[in-house]
């Protein structure tokens, strides 16, 4: 039995000071100045107990967890202008003849966990673990702050039978199996109760200051649980040459923590809530092979593959679709919702008797999905998905000698513009018109990326003994150098949130550096 004491703090403190003169074209109308300063602080402290015995061929080992952690969030900011003179800079940011903007912000989360699991072992060939563990925190309202969860999971090393053991390529197989609940917590503190703005005005000219609520209270807030279960394969075979795993999952979501729409006739147009049931299932695959292995050379190569697919179960206790929150029963949280692009209209004979006999030449042609014979929102669908169908990377290093070089690629698989002009009637896309939002521009997002490449050069013993170090390499990377992908966008890969704007794309780097070990 012992005992072990976990502590850990991160403090961290950011003052920005900012003036602009009155020469600038910022600064115009006296300068303007700004102080603001934040302060981070974040602790844990873990108590362990633990336990483990030994006895024949069985193993026993248990441990016991209490918790808590803090994390405080302080700032404030100050700003004026208008000042007589640049001297003092953002050292009296008061002085300015503009009315002063002062700000202050803190918030504080607490988290305290009880955990207890035993692992039991049988002759190193069958394993059982039992873990349960209790949460509370401070972001939920007083009717939910605890929780508790539990899991279970069993192994077994296949390798070690009797019956497998004089298989030659078989060197290591173990069968996995885990099925378990964890919580979700990922949410603002003071979010489940009322806080409240300050606000200003005039009242008959003379000016007043207001306060009013900013959100909708929701007491009964609790902790997003998810239930998890794991089926999966580890093994390594060929005398090590081939490594990897192979795993099956299924996880259910309840309580989903996400904003609701609201009626604006509540006189708020969202509150935080448990809202619903996502599943996901899928694939994961890890795969290390030894390729070629020869004196001065060497290939290895790591595939990895994921394949995952959700859908929405259940809405707000019901199975009804929520359209306000662009979720749908059984179908990709993700999915992108709106009128169905038809193509262009050419000229106006294909318009006249049309059910758009408002469009010009050029217009998009909009599905009538219900059939009516006119464009509303019903006729709005699931048009396509930001999800990606699978993922993969391949990474490769081969050695020669002294020398190293590495690369990695990765592939997504998802499902200049041709705009219609008078000139250009064969256009993919129709004329932009930025009045008419009712069809968006979808394209696949599929792709294979050369990620990075790296050519290094360690230095032997002969030279590190004369040189007085015990390790010397050089080596030169390059990052996101390849592209290959039929998307018009930036980058398929840093899109945000289904559309093409406001994306940063991945910068290409090279990097050239230097490992030195004393």
């Amino acid at each position: 039995l012992s005992y072990k004491l976990n502590y850990g703090r991160l403090e961290q403190r950011t003052d920005t000071d900012a003036f602009n003169p009155a020469t600038t074209l910022a600064g115009t109308g006296g300068g303007n100045a700004s102080r603001s300063f934040s302060t981070v602080k974040d602790y844990t402290v873990e108590n362990l107990l633990l336990y483990n015995r030994t006895f024949g061929d069985h193993s026993i080992d248990a441990t016991a967890l209490y918790s808590f952690q803090e994390a405080t969030d302080d700032n404030s900011s100050t700003s004026d202008g208008g000042f007589v003179s640049d001297a003092l800079t953002f050292y009296n940011v008061g002085s300015g003849v503009n009315t002063t903007n002062v700000s202050a912000n803190f918030s504080q989360r607490n988290l305290i966990s009880q955990m207890g699991r035993l692992n039991y072992g049988y002759k190193g060939k069958y394993n059982a673990t039992y873990t349960v563990r209790r949460d509370g925190s401070s972001v939920f309202g007083a009717n939910n702050k605890w929780a508790t969860f539990h899991s279970g999971a069993l192994t077994w090393a296949i390798s070690e039978e009797d019956f497998l053991k004089d298989v030659e390529w078989i060197d290591f197989l173990k069968i996995k199996t885990s099925y378990g609940t964890s919580g979700n917590q990922a949410i603002s503190p003071y979010q489940t109760g009322t806080r409240i703005s300050r606000g200003s005005g005039y009242y008959f000219d003379a000016p007043v200051i207001s306060f009013s609520a900013s959100n909708l209270a929701n007491p009964d807030l609790r902790w997003e649980s998810t239930e998890s279960l794991n089926v999966g394969l580890e093994f390594n075979l060929l005398k090590n040459r081939l490594t990897g795993s192979i795993d099956y999952y299924k996880t259910t979501s309840n309580d989903l923590l996400r904003n609701k729409s609201l009626n604006l006739t509540q006189g708020f147009s969202s509150v935080i809530s448990n809202i619903g049931s996502l599943e996901n299932k899928g694939i994961e695959l890890s795969l290390n092979g030894i390729v070629i292995q020869k004196s001065n050379f060497s290939w290895n190569a790591t595939v990895n593959f994921f394949k995952n697919k959700n859908k929405v179960v259940i809405l707000d206790g019901k199975e009804t679709d929520l359209i306000s929150d662009n979720l749908f029963i059984g179908e990709d949280i993700n999915v992108i919702f709106g009128y169905e692009y038809g193509g262009v209209y050419d000229d106006q004979s294909e318009i006249d008797g049309s059910h758009q006999t408002d469009a010009q030449p050029g217009d998009a042609i909009i599905v009538d999905v219900d059939g009516d014979g006119t464009i509303t929102s019903e006729d709005r669908t699931i048009v396509g998905r930001a999800s990606p169908d699978w993922t993969m990377g391949l990474t490769n290093n081969f050695e020669y000698k002294n020398f190293q070089r590495f690369w990695g690629q990765g592939r997504v698989n998802y499902a200049d513009i041709d705009f219609w002009t008078p000139n250009n009637t064969d256009a993919k896309y129709a004329r932009p018109v930025f009045i008419d939002d009712r069809t968006r521009i979808l394209e696949d997002r599929d792709y294979i990326r050369l990620k990075n490449i790296t050519l290094g050069y360690t230095f032997s013993k002969s030279v590190l003994d004369k040189i007085r170090l015990s390790n010397l390499r050089l080596y030169v990377a390059g990052n996101n150098l390849l592209t290959s992908t039929d998307w018009s966008g930036h980058d398929p890969e840093t899109l945000v949130s289904g559309g093409n704007l406001g994306e940063y794309p991945s910068a290409k780097s090279f990097v050239f550096g230097a490992s030195i070990s004393l």
